[in-house]
């Protein structure tokens, strides 16, 4: 294969890799199917596997021949953070997977004050004026259930989050909280 179809195929596997797996990414983020994941699974197994064959081409032509040699070496570095930033996403996604990030909506009328969420991990919010919304990011490390209390005009409460949750288990959701359920 000649250099120039080599470097052009490098460039394109580079800059696809880096493409896709930010959108896998962002879409995880924003909408938390768990057939991204999968997604993301298959899609750095065979980035890999290409671009580690396009890598095998590009080193055996630098070897053979003398000529383009810095523009395919410059390919070769370029495949290889390209590989590097695809599987950086992937660990942020795993990492989103032992993640639950919860928005809090205060439904009453009343500000919602010492609320606090225990289980997997403490987590303490001020208050969450009426009509609000907090957000909370909540690590999981083990099987735990999260629970919230709090006081709504001077009456404390207590609710359950979610009964079980454990690691890969992480979602995005909205809980509704204060006023009459």
């Amino acid at each position: 294969m000649r250099p120039q179809k080599l470097i052009r195929i490098g460039i394109q596997t580079a800059l696809f890799s880096v493409l896709l797996s930010s959108i896998i990414y962002f879409a995880y983020y924003y909408t938390s199917y768990n057939f991204i994941v999968y997604l993301q699974y298959i899609f750095i197994f065979l980035i890999g596997t290409i671009s580690f064959i396009i890598l095998l081409r590009i080193i055996n032509h630098i070897v053979k021949h003398k000529r383009s040699r810095k523009p395919l070496i410059a390919t070769s570095l370029f495949i290889i953070i390209s590989v590097i930033i695809a599987l950086v996403y992937f660990l942020y996604l795993t990492r989103l997977l032992d993640t639950m990030r919860i928005n809090f909506v205060n439904q009453g009328n009343y500000a919602l004050t010492d609320i606090k969420i225990t289980g997997c991990q403490k987590k303490y919010i001020n208050t969450i004026a009426p009509k609000g919304n907090e957000s909370v990011w909540i690590k999981i490390s083990r099987d735990c259930a999260i629970s919230l209390s709090y006081n709504e005009n001077g009456i404390h409460k207590t609710e359950i989050v979610s009964a079980y949750v454990t690691t890969s288990m992480g979602q995005k959701l909205t809980f509704k909280i204060g006023g009459n359920k």
